[in-house]
């Protein structure tokens, strides 16, 4: 029996990981479920591609009987930067992903499709021809192009996710967690440097000795792809379940008295209800509290108090912990289990806000008070 190298037994381990992360991802039925789909038609393309690479190390008499299994690799090239787009598009601005409003973005690919499909309804003697002398209708310039496709949409994936940040303090009065997300797109762009360099080693390497520019680093970054979403769905699940953020608000038609009105009735609620008490507090969820609209909340909010939602939410916060620490039933509580007491859902931001607006850590207030 063949022994397989360390590379083909990576290739293998990211290959099932990645099959049955898929199907886990499918089965989530929270939030963003037509995000985790497309991740889930991502990952299995990505898995695919895995394990044409291992047949073709590993089995080659497999690959010699259907030679045309050396082009599955090729096939998915032009649905990476898309499914990759839309995965993020879904997954921050959770809109549902429609095929039919979606498909000029899939051109590419099906073009792409199109003519590998020659080689389908050639002969098996031409199409060996062709491999052999590297005479392949879509080379040189379909890799590149995919290439080339995919970096303009992780570009346009990024400032999505860099817009998301900056509306996710108007909306939410937590942290969450999206070092998951900035991870991918660091290790998105590693495979797809791989990609380039694998490529550009393959193109120049008739002229050129660099037989260390092969497309290994990109089956390795490849196989890590899949290490990294399964270790992320294990330990972290929320990161498939982000708050919904609307993307924008229409104008609020509130005039200057009502928004006297609302405030109070909001400082009211606020004192007497203490909503802030739920970590997971949202915009909508208190509009819908003291019956407004989260257009005219989050208009009063920056109007009002002059800062947004996430700020104004734990400043009630502090001061709810102010008042427990003093209190005798807390004084044998550590810090931290008062904060949450108050509210917060993480040290970090606790530790970050307190100190902002009371420029003390929360040790120098307690030991001071």
């Amino acid at each position: 029996m063949q022994k397989i190298n360390l590379l083909s037994a990576l290739i293998l381990f990211g290959t099932v990981q990645g099959v049955i992360l898929a199907i886990a991802l499918n089965n989530i039925k929270n939030r963003n479920r037509s995000a985790n789909r497309i991740l889930a038609v991502f990952i299995l393309l990505i898995s695919v591609v895995l394990l044409s690479r291992l047949v073709y190390v590993e089995g080659i008499s497999i690959v010699r009987q259907y030679p045309r299994l050396y082009l599955i690799p090729d096939i998915p090239m032009f649905l990476y930067g898309p499914l990759f787009y839309f995965y993020i598009r879904s997954l921050l601005h959770q809109d549902k992903f429609k095929l039919n409003k979606s498909w000029p973005h899939f051109i590419p690919a099906f073009v792409h499709i199109v003519i590998m499909s020659v080689y389908i309804f050639e002969s098996r003697e031409e199409y060996l021809r062709r491999l052999v002398q590297n005479d392949l209708i879509e080379l040189p310039w379909s890799p590149f192009l995919a290439i080339f496709q995919s970096a303009v949409y992780i570009l346009y994936s990024y400032i999505i996710y860099k817009q998301y940040l900056k509306r996710i303090s108007e909306n939410v009065s937590y942290t969450h967690s999206l070092k998951y997300l900035h991870t991918i797109f660091i290790l998105i762009a590693m495979c797809w440097f791989a990609w380039l360099i694998s490529s550009l080693g393959s193109t120049i390497r008739t002229s050129l000795d660099l037989e260390f520019i092969d497309y290994n680093i990109a089956w390795v970054a490849l196989s890590f792809t899949t290490f990294f979403l399964a270790y992320f769905a294990i330990v972290q699940q929320d990161i498939f379940r982000l708050p919904i953020i609307k993307t924008k608000y229409e104008k609020s038609g509130l005039s200057s008295t009502q928004l006297d009105e609302l405030q109070e009735k909001l400082t009211k609620y606020m004192v007497s209800q203490k909503p802030y008490l739920n970590p997971k507090l949202t915009l909508g969820d208190l509009a819908k509290m003291i019956g407004t609209t989260q257009k005219d909340l989050s208009r009063l909010v920056n109007e009002r108090f002059g800062i947004n939602f996430f700020d104004l939410i734990n400043k009630y916060r502090i001061d709810e912990f102010k008042e427990l620490s003093k209190k005798e039933n807390y004084k044998n509580m550590t810090v931290l289990a008062v904060a949450f007491d108050a509210g917060f859902n993480s040290k970090t931001t606790f530790n970050t806000v307190f100190k902002r607006h009371t420029h003390l850590t929360p040790s120098e207030f307690v030991n001071n008070s």
